[in-house]
Parts: C-alpha cells; structure tokens; sequence
C-alpha cells in the first residue's frame, strides 16, 4: 500500500520554468483572517497601477495660484489704468513729506540738536522712497473690464480684493477729477449701488476713457434695470 508523499511547499509555475518570463510577474498580496498570502500572477503590462489615493494630492486643492482666486472672467483679461496714477499718488506723497519733514525739521532744530534733525530727516526720506515704491505697485494692482452683465474690478498691493457689480444694481455713475487729476489727464469713474452707502471708484482712467466707460454703464444699468 503506498503512503502519499506529504505536501511540500508549493513553487509557482514560473520558477524553473524557462516557457514563463518572470519580469512579467508582479507580487499580488491578500490579507487574509490568519496572515498573509503572497502569490504572483502573470501581467502584461509590467508597469503597476497606481493606487487612486496616490493619483490625487491632498494638497492638490490649496495649491490654486493666487493669480486664478483674482483672475478675470474667462475669456477676457484685466484693463489697465493709465500709469499717470502712479504719479498722481507720488506726487501727493511728496508734498506732505516735504510739509511734515519740513514743520518738523524747524521744531527740532529750535528745541532739540542737530542730530534729532538728522534723524528726522532720514526717516521722511525712508516715508518717501517707501511711497514712491508703494505708488507703482498699487498701480500695476488696478485691473477692470466690463463683462457681458456685470463689471469686475480688482486691485490692493497688501489686501487684494476682486469686486463684482452687477449692471443692474447700479443706480448713479459719475465721473470726477480734482486739480491735480485734471492737470494730469485723468479721472475716476463713481458708480453708487442700490445695496451699498459705499461707492465704488475706477481711478486713474484718461479722461476721454472716463466719459465713454461712464455713458456705457449708465446705458447697461439702464437696460439690466428694466429688464431690456
């Protein structure tokens, strides 16, 4: 009577056996209750798949650019004011550090010594630079268009903001310039809200550009309004 030969370890087919490519393998692993069965099965692609959780950063979504949270609506891009803003802000910026460096430079030079004055009139200098610097970063941050029913604003240097009007919410827009805006060439467009107390201003236009962006809203907020 022949006794069975007790079962050995089981060898897969490809080991030893030259008709089976073993870099066509790849491990497959299924937990099972007691532990672990490791087993290997024939692929043709040699490449794994990866798992989803590895396809998608958890990250993936606040790493939106600061640019797309700002970004104007699609299909158009930002219109730029004209760079006299820059000029109209530096040149109110000097005037009153030269109003304040020069009242305080005199009190200091009658009730303190030369060096309070020397003091004085380095930080008015480091005010000055910093608002000539400060003049061309806030200029290069205004941005507007005029989209198919709202109109779109955005700028700040260290707050940005991005502002949506809806044409028909707009009950007066008006257009004003100062002394030093009119001998410059500019002025702002004002447009007051049905919803806000607060107007909301597109500064530093040429002042042909202003007179035309007013009419055009004026018309749209005419024609939203009643429903045309």
């Amino acid at each position: 009577m022949r006794r069975a030969a007790p079962a050995g370890p089981r060898r897969e087919r490809w080991e030893g056996d030259p008709s089976v490519d073993p870099s066509r393998a790849e491990p497959l692993r299924h937990e099972l209750a007691g532990g672990w069965l490791t087993g290997f099965v024939e692929t043709s692609d040699p490449t794994p798949t990866p798992h989803p959780s590895e396809e998608r950063s958890p990250t993936d979504e606040r790493s939106l650019p600061l640019a797309a949270a700002f970004a104007p609506p699609a299909g158009m891009s930002w219109n730029r004011v004209a760079p006299a803003l820059a000029w109209y802000r530096r040149i109110v910026i000097g005037v009153l550090c030269l109003a304040v460096g020069g009242g305080g430079a005199l009190l200091l030079f009658f009730w303190r010594s030369w060096p309070w004055v020397a003091a004085w009139a380095a930080l008015v200098l480091a005010v000055l630079v910093a608002g000539w610097i400060l003049a061309g970063l806030f200029h290069r941050s205004w941005g507007y268009v005029e989209a198919s029913e709202e109109l779109c604003l955005t700028y700040g240097v260290f707050v940005r903001q991005l502002v949506v009007i809806p044409y028909g919410r707009m009950q007066v827009v008006d257009v004003t310039a100062d002394l030093l805006e009119q001998a410059l060439g500019i002025a702002t467009v004002r447009v007051r809200t049905a919803a806000s107390t607060a107007d909301t201003r597109v500064v530093g236009l040429p002042l042909a550009e202003a007179v035309r962006m007013r009419d055009r809203l004026a018309a749209r907020s005419e024609s939203f309004s009643t429903g045309l």
